[in-house]
């Protein structure tokens, strides 16, 4: 608070004191070098900072041009700088050099010098700030050697694993020639035993395909050949027995060219493809009403073309269904379902025969394993239900957003 005795001239001396005690001591306590130069590079005052850096007093800097305890290698970068400063043409500069104490040895300081002007902007003296910065070179200089000794080992690791890629690639160019010859010799011998298989395929087939033309059709259409024979006699004999024998004669001429057309699709399985589901399931129910003279009902609910790989496995489960309930079920009935949605396909078979309980299945029983197999390969659910005594149904039902098939 400013004292009213006291006159105007007073107070300002006052203050003028007081802020030169405070620059005086932020000058001597100051941990970071402040001295003050004269236009000729002579040191006009320095705190004792930079007394400790240069390990000289203050009358002994006073006695000596600053310049002089610059490193000689460096003084040659202070003296234009300090001239560019006289001339006005800038206002501070920086510098990183080295120093020299009294005992003569050497430090890095970053120094910052700044020129003072009178009013006129005419220089005063030149003020500068002094900061020892030798330990972070030094540990600079230390940290780009250990740089160096790892770029080094780095260079001789990088020349060893080389070396030993190279040596690692010839054996392996050894050892690859080595596998292609035998890959060859192997991929000839696979030749020589797949053009063996397929004779034997083809063999095996044709045999297959004669046993099931004299299973089904030849036994079908001997069957036919002895109503013939037998027809024109039943019309003077028995008019209503001609009938149904003539109703026969035609169930069994349609069933023989039913089992010729789907041996045919045995023959070129793409046919299985090209054709509408509904009408595949119809030749096969067709071809076992020849063959077994079962009535099957066939059920067609909705339209929709499926997917290649749905139609093949959903035509070879009911195929596998049907044939099994030829060969075991003893049933009287069989109605097959194909029912068609926006979201999929629903294939029921169901049977009134003798049944069985699905657990007690033998392992070797393939039939049931492959239609299972056939439903997951296209995301199907397939679901057995049967009891003994109280038939069989089978169903698989694809849905488009499950269904493997897309994917």
């Amino acid at each position: 608070m400013v004292d009213p005795r006291k006159s105007p001239i007073s107070v300002v001396q006052d203050a003028l004191h007081q802020s030169e005690a405070r620059f005086q001591a932020m000058f001597n306590q100051s941990v970071i070098g402040i001295g003050m130069l004269s236009l000729d590079g002579m040191i006009l005052d320095a705190n004792s900072a930079v007394c400790l850096m240069l390990g000289r007093s203050l009358e002994e800097l006073r006695r000596v041009q600053f310049t002089e305890m610059i490193h000689p290698d460096d003084r040659d970068h202070s003296g234009g700088q300090f001239k560019k400063l006289l001339a006005g043409e800038q206002e501070s500069y920086r510098v990183q050099r080295r120093y020299l104490r009294a005992d003569g040895d050497i430090f890095w300081a970053n120094v910052t010098v700044s020129m003072v002007y009178d009013r006129e902007r005419h220089p005063l003296f030149a003020v500068g700030l002094m900061e020892d910065i030798d330990e972070q070179i030094k540990m600079e200089a230390e940290l780009y050697e250990s740089q160096a000794r790892l770029a080094e080992q780095e260079a001789e690791y990088r020349r060893t694993l080389e070396q030993r890629v190279e040596e690692r690639t010839r054996a392996l160019t050894e050892a690859n020639h080595r596998l292609q010859r035998e890959i060859e010799h192997r991929r000839r011998a696979e030749q020589a035993l797949a053009g063996k298989a397929v004779a034997e395929a083809i063999t095996t087939e044709r045999t297959r395909l004669a046993r099931d033309l004299h299973d089904a059709v030849t036994q079908t259409l001997f069957s036919a050949s002895l109503i013939a024979e037998v027809l024109p006699e039943l019309w003077e004999v028995n008019i209503e027995e001609a009938h149904r024998s003539t109703d026969e004669l035609k169930q069994l001429t349609r069933g023989a060219l039913a089992e010729m057309r789907t041996l045919l699709l045995e023959l070129r399985p793409a046919s299985l493809t090209q054709a509408r589901f509904e009408d595949l399931v119809r030749q096969l129910a067709d071809a076992l009403i020849g063959r077994a003279r079962l009535p099957i009902q066939v059920h067609v609910e909705g339209e929709r073309r499926l997917l290649p790989d749905v139609q093949v496995a959903l035509y070879r489960i009911a195929q596998e269904s049907l044939n099994n309930v030829v060969k075991y079920a003893q049933a009287s009935r069989v109605d097959v379902h194909v029912m068609y949605s926006r979201a999929g396909v629903h294939l029921e078979i169901a049977d009134d025969g003798i049944g069985f309980e699905p657990g007690e299945t033998k392992p070797t029983s393939l039939g049931l394993r492959i239609m299972a197999e056939r439903a997951e390969a296209i995301g199907a659910e397939l679901h057995i239900d049967s009891r003994p005594g109280q038939g069989t149904c089978v169903s698989a039902t694809w849905t488009e957003n499950n269904g493997k098939a897309n994917e």
